[in-house]
């Protein structure tokens, strides 16, 4: 006997929308309920991206800003190289940390403010040995270079050139005077970083005190500028007067007469590039290193490590003595 079909009543058919249209609801709630789960997500992600990137700032910016031989995280090399990009006054323009508080418009500011007072600092070694009445010129010692350097042939090469003296004025301006080049550099840099005013300063809380900094730095070299020029001119102006033998009485002292009063320039020049790029990398990487750990300001990388391990010792045993303290009130 062949089984017959059951009959499709309307309610059958009714029933069956009904499953239907309940699976498209429950699919659409699912699908509702997966849209702000994902956002949250999404949200919660870029978040704690943030909170990230801050807790980076915090600690990295200070160490920055304070010219810090060590960063979290480095080795010796990686210091090194950081330290350089980051301070030197001239790759420091283009290679600095992103996070450094000191940008690219500030530091060209700052090398304008070294170069000027570095002129300005040999024009005042040359104007202090005119007033002391000594000799800049007179010769200290010199360096003979011999003919397997310079060649056989004497007629082609001068004899001025085969010899190097080195004056006093040299001397001086090398001592003294790359002494307070480098002191300028250093307190330049304080003014403009302003690293108490940085996250994770002492004064934080003082926002608007990070730009103060830069904008003293911009009136001093702006004087800066000026009174180099200044002395330069007067400089140029006395090796000319000295020169002619011209009478103080009767000698325009804003005239010279032609480019060679300028030539200090050229020598200046030729310090300032040896400066940069020999004296710069030899005596940082001496700091750097920590050889004269003895002194106050001169530890170097291994004082700082030194500390930043003392501060770690300090933050643990304080957590164990409130520990401690804890486990005493509740056996009590």
């Amino acid at each position: 006997m062949a089984p017959t079909a059951s009959p499709v009543t309307p309610q059958t058919r009714g029933s069956g929308m009904t499953r239907s249209a309940a699976g498209s609801r429950s699919g659409s709630s699912k699908s509702n309920r997966t849209a702000p789960t994902r956002l949250s997500s999404a949200m919660s992600k870029s978040t704690a991206e943030r909170r990230r990137k801050a807790e980076l700032a915090r600690r990295i910016v200070p160490a920055l800003a304070a010219r810090r031989y060590h960063l979290p995280g480095n080795d010796w090399s990686h210091d090194w190289v950081q330290w350089f990009r980051n301070n030197h006054p001239l790759l420091g323009i283009c290679c600095h940390h992103k996070l450094h508080p000191v940008r690219m418009g500030q530091r060209v500011v700052m090398l304008i403010g070294s170069v000027a007072f570095g002129l300005a600092a040999t024009c005042m070694v040359y104007l202090w040995f005119v007033q002391t009445g000594r000799d800049m010129n007179e010769e200290a010692f010199s360096v003979s270079i011999g003919d397997n350097v310079m060649g056989n042939s004497t007629s082609t090469v001068s004899t001025s050139y085969r010899e190097v003296s080195v004056t006093h004025g040299m001397i001086v301006l090398w001592t003294v005077g790359s002494a307070l080049h480098t002191m300028f550099d250093m307190t330049i840099w304080r003014v403009s970083a302003c690293a108490c005013c940085q996250h994770g300063g002492s004064l934080e809380c003082m926002a608007c005190g990070r730009n103060w900094g830069s904008y003293i730095v911009v009136v001093i070299v702006a004087l800066l500028v000026a009174f180099s020029t200044f002395v330069v001119v007067l400089r140029a102006t006395i090796e000319s007067h000295d020169k002619d033998g011209v009478d103080d009485d009767t000698y325009d002292w804003g005239e010279f007469e032609n480019i060679d009063d300028f030539k200090f320039v050229l020598g200046y020049g030729i310090e300032l590039f040896l400066a940069l790029f020999v004296y710069n990398f030899l005596i940082g990487t001496i700091f750097f290193s920590g050889i004269f750990g003895c002194l106050p300001l001169l530890g170097g990388r291994p004082r700082e490590l030194k500390r930043l391990n003392d501060e770690k010792n300090v933050g643990q045993s304080g957590r164990s003595s409130r520990s401690d303290e804890g486990f005493f009130d509740d056996t009590i």
